[in-house]
């Protein structure tokens, strides 16, 4: 009954393991500011970890924060989560919502049958 036991807290702490290390992708949904059309969901890059995939939405929110050139206004970047930033009106009139996705969420949304 014991070995029972210990073999099945062995499996429980592998599965929550393994699924806490699954591949992360960073999404980028791009849109035009002027355009009322749903954005493209594009994969820009994969990730062993969840914490990988931030730092990289992490840098491009050090990179949207720099300031402009003179004479120019530059994007407004807002932070919604920990792996969410939102970038509008930057100098091409897009907006861009850089998401860390585990690899196994596709935010294209359920395909049609």
């Amino acid at each position: 009954m014991l070995r029972a036991l210990g073999t099945t807290a062995m499996l429980l702490l592998f599965a929550s393991s393994a699924g806490a290390e699954c591949a992360w992708v960073l999404w980028d949904a791009g849109s035009k500011s002027s355009a009322a059309t749903e954005p493209t969901w594009t994969r820009q890059d994969a990730f062993a970890a969840r914490g990988d995939c931030i730092r990289a939405v992490n840098k491009k929110e050090r990179e949207s924060r720099k300031p402009p050139p003179q004479g120019y206004i530059g994007p407004v970047v807002t932070r919604e989560s920990e792996t969410v930033l939102l970038i509008t009106g930057a100098y091409d009139q897009t907006s861009h919502k850089w998401s860390c996705l585990p690899d196994s969420v596709d935010p294209h949304g359920a395909k049609a049958k």
